[in-house]
C-alpha cells in the first residue's frame, strides 16, 4: 500500500493508546500537497459605453471534499495549522481566515468600456492518510496486511485568499512535479513490518476501532 501523492508537508505521531511495558497504539497522520491552481470565479464584459462598477461574492476557507466531516471534529484538520508551503520560488503560509470553515466575501471590479476582466482564486488540494502503527512488547509495527484497520484518507481543499484579475483567460494547475516535500517521512508504511489487527492486544483493538470509526 502506497500513499504517496504529491509532496508531503506534515507528518505527525499521535499516541492512542498505551501500557508501560505492554502495549501501545498510535496514528500517524500525513499529509500531501496534490496540486494548487488558479481557479476562475467571474468573468464580466462591459459592453457600455462608460465604465461600469459589478460586484461578486465569493468564498474562503478549508471543507472536507471528501471523506467524513467528522474528522474536522477529532482536530485532523489542525494539521493544517502548521503547514507552510514551499514550492518554486514561492512560499505560501495559511492565514487564520484559510485555515477556518468557509465563509464568503464581496469583491467590487470597475471595468473601463469594451473590457472583459477575468478574476481568479487559488485553491490548493490536500490529500490526508491515517494509518496506525502498534507496539506490542518493544516491536513496532504498521497495523495492516489483511486487517480491518488499514487506514483511511480524505481530501482538503483551501479556497485562499489570493486573488489574481486579468484581462485574458488562464487555465491550468501547477504540475506536481514543480511540488517538493516540506516535511520528513520518519514512519513510512511500506517498509516497516506488518501486524494484523488480530494480533493486536484487546485494549490497542478497542482503541483502534473508537479512533478509525469516526472517518
Amino acid at each position: 500500500m502506497t500513499y504517496k501523492s504529491g509532496a508531503l508537508i506534515y507528518q505527525e505521531r499521535k499516541q492512542l493508546y498505551s501500557e508501560t511495558g505492554y502495549a501501545a497504539l498510535y496514528a500517524v497522520v500525513e499529509t500531501y500537497l496534490e496540486n494548487f491552481y488558479w481557479h476562475k470565479v467571474y468573468d464580466q464584459t462591459n459592453d457600455g459605453k462608460v465604465a461600469q462598477q459589478y460586484k461578486l461574492t465569493d468564498t474562503r476557507g478549508t471543507k472536507i471534499t471528501q471523506g467524513s466531516e467528522t474528522a474536522v471534529k477529532m482536530g485532523i484538520s489542525a494539521t493544517f495549522e502548521g503547514i507552510g508551503l514551499d514550492f518554486g520560488i514561492e512560499s505560501k503560509k495559511f492565514s487564520s481566515v484559510e485555515k477556518s470553515s468557509q465563509t464568503t466575501q464581496e469583491h467590487t471590479l470597475t471595468l473601463v468600456p469594451d473590457e472583459t476582466t477575468y478574476f481568479f482564486q487559488r485553491r490548493y488540494n490536500y490529500l490526508t492518510h491515517v494509518w496506525l502503527i502498534s507496539d506490542q512488547s518493544g516491536t513496532e509495527a504498521a497495523v495492516g496486511q489483511g486487517s480491518s484497520f488499514n487506514g483511511k484518507s480524505f481530501r482538503t481543499q483551501v479556497l485562499s485568499d489570493e486573488y489574481l484579475t486579468r484581462t485574458d483567460p488562464l487555465s491550468g494547475s501547477t504540475a506536481l512535479t514543480d511540488l517538493k516535500n516540506t516535511a520528513s517521512k520518519k514512519y513510512n508504511f511500506d517498509t516497516m513490518p506488518k501486524r494484523a489487527s488480530g494480533d493486536l492486544v484487546r485494549s490497542a483493538r478497542n482503541a483502534a476501532n473508537n479512533y478509525l470509526s469516526g472517518f
